[in-house]
């Protein structure tokens, strides 16, 4: 029976799959638009996937997909966590576990 998961995957995934007596069909994303769109489903589904079971494996998951992104993209990690440190300085961190309920303007 043949499944289909049209989904980006580690490298290393075809070759499991094949040690244990299945075939698999892949290709390669070549294309920088196909890889940014097929981590952007991948973050998705990582995201979804740690909501639903809060382990360390899951969040490494979606870490590695961010990684993957930041080096896509040709993101600076140096940068990133400067601007991190930015955006905590200027708006906060979560760490005072401040829930926003509502907001009420007079207009």
């Amino acid at each position: 029976m043949k499944q289909y998961y049209n989904t980006l995957v580690r490298d290393k995934i075809p070759e499991i799959i094949e040690n244990t007596g299945r075939r698999c069909e892949v290709r390669v994303l070549d294309n920088d638009d196909d890889m940014k769109r097929a981590l952007i489903a991948k973050l998705r589904e990582k995201a979804g996937t740690f909501a639903e079971k809060q382990t360390e494996d899951e969040l490494s998951d979606l870490l590695s997909v961010v990684d993957a992104i930041v080096e896509l993209y040709d993101f600076e990690p140096m940068h990133i966590d400067y601007i991190k440190m930015q955006n905590n300085e200027q708006k906060g961190s979560y760490t005072s576990r401040v829930f926003l309920e509502s907001v009420t303007s007079d207009d």
